[in-house]
């Protein structure tokens, strides 16, 4: 997980498949919209392949293998430095984080499309959740099943953490339990929201964070 504090008015959260939002009030009153928004995270926070040019844009679900995945104590620890640091340096900022998405719903999605089955394996993409799809063997059950429960436990940490803070607002896991279809997922990859997805995925969020107008 990686953490940028780049902007002058609003930091951001990097977390792996999920969209962080920090916004900063920049002294406006209560109940008004921030004067500025700033995200960052990972390739989908990024929005990447909507654009008319494709592959332009930090995983911890989605790794080269299981092996490779992030472990839930050092996901926790990054997490908390992170927003430690950001919330030391913009006390008034706002900072909204949307859980990680159910990336076992991209496998059930096209599981069986020889396709995206051959953009996965030449291109090497979330293999810990998306390698020999088409294997019913034991151990590739297990090991989807693994990857999900740490998908959960990821978020757990992301609720858990955000708690900790007056000014942290937590999605209620609204964007893991956001059902997708085959048109949410971009045919360029068969792994990030296309455009209708990351309308979807505001969709869902939107509600979920801060209520600026009352």
């Amino acid at each position: 997980m990686k953490r940028r504090f780049a902007l002058p008015f609003a930091a951001v959260l990097s977390t792996s498949l999920a969209t962080s939002l920090a916004l900063a009030l920049s002294g406006a009153a209560h109940g008004a919209y921030p004067s500025s928004i700033a995200s960052t995270g990972d390739s989908i926070t990024r929005t990447l392949n909507d654009c008319w040019f494709p592959y332009v844009d930090a995983n911890d679900v989605c790794a080269s293998s299981e092996a490779a995945m992030t472990d839930v104590g050092v996901f926790r620890a990054q997490f908390g430095a992170a927003m430690a640091s950001l919330t030391a340096s913009l006390p008034s900022a706002r900072v909204f984080v949307s859980s990680i998405p159910d990336v076992d719903q991209l496998f059930s999605l096209y599981r069986y499309d020889l396709g995206a089955n051959s953009v996965w394996a030449v291109a090497g993409i979330c293999q810990s959740m998306l390698a020999y799809p088409f294997s019913n063997s034991p151990g590739d059950v297990a090991r989807r099943a693994r990857v999900r429960q740490r998908n959960i436990d990821y978020n757990i940490q992301l609720a858990q953490v955000c708690a900790l803070y007056t000014q942290c607002r937590f999605d209620g896991n609204a964007v893991f339990n956001t059902a997708f279809v085959r048109s949410d997922v971009t045919t360029r990859d068969y792994f990030h929201p296309s455009a209708a997805g990351q309308t979807k995925l505001a969709a869902v969020t939107w509600p979920a964070t801060f209520s600026f107008v009352q």
